[in-house]
């Protein structure tokens, strides 16, 4: 009996002590990435902040509104274009006055960080979904096929956001994601393992992008984002990557801003090699084409817009960011 009794008290005490770890690691959490205690899950939010205030926002189809739910990188971001506030006006001038547009799309943003994001809300009930994406992962093929990852975890961004992902019992306890957050903490830090940058090319790799390694995980991601939206029947419009790209281009020219640009604000050369960033963006918008024309999704839309929007510098600002007209244009289809 006292046996018993003392193995009791051992467990208690260690269920004590796993509590008060789990408590104070939920704290570390809210202090450091400004996680919910009661929620740890959302700790999502410190890398994708657009999501928070779309989460506690009510969205039904049931309701007045037409709500619309934007996919992208920086060409369609608030910041870097008019896109949205020029489909505000489109819509109205069509008399759909009650429309609410939700725009996660962020610069350096990838079809991947959209599948997530879309994964994310999931519950919500849009009436449209928007997917736009083509460049950005481009810059993934600069690195040795030996290098490439599955779910581009050659970067460290997508490590970090992954293993939030994956660790669906994070709602219960945090202990096993933060084992594996400094696993891949430890690794930054004594650079135990290389990553690409996410901004800036190897130059050493460049060549390296001439392959296009991508097409297949960003054919994934569109899958994916077609079969939560398929599970709602949420109607989603996919168009093909818009860019232009002078003919005399080159980053000299852009640099000096004497290229048929407006703003001349991101040069290819952000991305690859000019003649590698055509070769990803072209593939892309073959995957795109395939896609659709393959998915059996009766609410499945296509737009052509790389070859329906007019390529000159009154559109475009650089290869892929729109002007004021190129806004409007884009978003008259």
């Amino acid at each position: 009996m006292k046996r018993l009794k003392k193995l009791s008290m051992i467990l208690l005490y260690l269920l004590l002590l796993c509590l008060l770890l789990e408590f104070s690691l939920r704290y570390f959490l809210k202090i450091r990435d400004k996680a919910s205690f009661f929620d740890p899950k959302t700790i999502i939010y410190y890398y994708y902040p657009e999501l928070k205030e779309i989460t506690e926002t009510p969205i039904s189809n049931n309701d007045k509104f037409f709500d619309i739910l934007i996919l992208d990188g920086s060409a369609l971001n608030d910041k870097w274009g008019n896109v949205k506030s020029e489909l505000y006006k489109q819509l109205e001038g069509t008399g759909m006055k009650n429309v609410k547009i939700y725009n996660v799309a962020v610069p350096a943003h990838t079809s991947l960080d959209s599948r997530i994001k879309f994964e994310w809300l999931k519950d919500k009930d849009f009436d449209l979904v928007i997917f736009y994406h083509g460049i950005n992962e481009v810059r993934f093929n600069n690195c040795p096929d030996s290098f490439f990852k599955s779910n581009y975890l050659h970067y460290l961004w997508y490590n970090e956001i992954i293993n939030i992902v994956k660790h669906k019992e994070i709602k219960y306890t945090v202990i096993p994601y933060l084992i594996e957050s400094l696993k891949i903490g430890i690794q930054k830090k004594f650079k135990l393992r290389k990553y690409a940058s996410i901004y800036n090319p190897d130059p050493e790799w460049v060549k390296y992008g001439a392959k296009i390694k991508t097409s297949s995980e960003f054919r994934k991601n569109l899958e994916q984002i077609i079969r939560l939206a398929g599970l709602k029947n949420t109607p989603v419009m996919v168009m093909t990557f818009a860019y232009y790209i002078p003919s005399d281009y080159s980053l000299d020219k852009f640099n000096s801003k004497k290229l048929d640009y407006s703003k001349h604000r991101s040069p290819l050369e952000w991305w690859g090699n000019p003649e590698n960033v055509k070769l990803g963006m072209e593939a892309h918008n073959q995957v795109l084409k395939d896609v659709v024309s393959t998915d059996t999704y009766r609410e499945l839309y296509f737009i052509d817009m790389n070859n329906l929007i007019h390529k000159n510098g009154k559109n475009f600002d650089d290869a892929c960011h729109f002007t004021q007209e190129g806004s409007r244009e884009f978003a008259s289809y």
